[in-house]
């Protein structure tokens, strides 16, 4: 009997089967219609990738969605590939908007992966935009996208992950004090003193909004990520439109701020100021806005 040709029949077998299962996943998921999923899964693999040691050649497979979020099925922005969110109350678009950004986070190596490439280097950040974020006039006469930090942080808190350990707040900002982290956003900046931090709104007059989230590879290194560094980690906190960036806040050796475009993104440092993660924020999608990040290069594609 000859062994070699009964051996090349099984592998034969085999490549046929996994070819047929293959076949129905695929089939299996467009069914279902789970194309973000997809292109979620697709993103943080290429990230992952891109972190390990012959990822500078691996391409950054992810997409800046288009997201609209509507009362209704409709949408005042029109453009191709535009996903319409539907939310009926604040409660669900609080819902949907927390959902986004803890899938960019996620998609994005959830801060423990150095996926900017290797010649990148000084001051400037290396960014992503998960998402642009538009919203229909329906939302906008009802007040459902009228937003305060208080709700917005304290929604969080009561979230949890998909797998339950934490809740949303601390595993994406590493924080659950939401008192402190206003008291001492005012101590940093003199111009917040006399407000009430809590009740400014995150979506300021209902404007286009973009989802960044960014990293620094100076001293990039594994104290970044390790345990009990004791980073205090930040959140949004949207101002009023006079602030500018640099206003800054060290607590506990992690860099808090700075204000940009409004909205003071905080972010994750390591000891000694050793690399840093802005973990997903909302900020106003304009050029300003996007000039003031300091981003050496946006990693998702348009």
């Amino acid at each position: 009997m000859d062994k070699t040709g009964e051996l090349t029949s099984k592998q034969i077998v085999t490549i046929i089967i996994l070819i047929v299962s293959f076949t129905v996943i695929l089939l299996f998921f467009f069914t279902l219609n789970l194309k973000s999923e997809i292109n979620s899964e697709t993103c943080r693999n290429s990230v992952i990738l891109r972190g390990t040691a012959l990822g500078d050649s691996t391409r950054l497979n992810c997409k800046t969605e288009d997201i609209c979020f509507s009362k209704t099925k409709d949408c005042d922005v029109d453009l191709k590939d535009m996903v319409v969110i539907k939310v009926e109350n604040k409660q669900e678009f609080l819902d949907e908007a927390s959902d986004l950004v803890y899938n960019c986070y996620w998609q994005m190596g959830e801060g423990k992966v150095n996926y900017a490439p290797k010649n990148f280097g000084g001051d400037k950040n290396y960014c992503a935009i998960c998402d642009r974020i538009y919203f229909d006039k329906s939302l906008k006469e009802e007040g459902i996208i009228n937003v305060s930090n208080t709700e917005w942080y304290y929604f969080l808190k009561g979230k949890r992950t998909p797998n339950g350990d934490n809740n949303l707040l601390f595993e994406i900002y590493k924080i659950n004090s939401i008192d402190s982290v206003f008291s001492q956003l005012k101590a940093s900046n003199k111009e917040l003193e006399n407000l009430d931090v809590g009740k400014l709104d995150i979506f300021t007059g209902g404007k286009n909004f973009v989802v960044v989230t960014s990293l620094t590879e100076s001293g990039w290194g594994s104290a970044l990520f390790g345990v009990g560094t004791g980073a205090v980690i930040g959140v949004i906190a949207v101002v009023a439109a006079p602030f500018t960036a640099g206003a800054s806040l060290v607590i506990g050796g992690a860099a808090i701020g700075a204000v940009i475009g409004g909205t003071a993104g905080l972010v994750i440092s390591g000891p000694g100021g050793d690399g840093q993660f802005l973990p997903p924020t909302y900020y106003p999608n304009e050029p300003k806005v996007l000039k003031d990040l300091n981003c050496y290069e946006f990693s998702t594609l348009s």
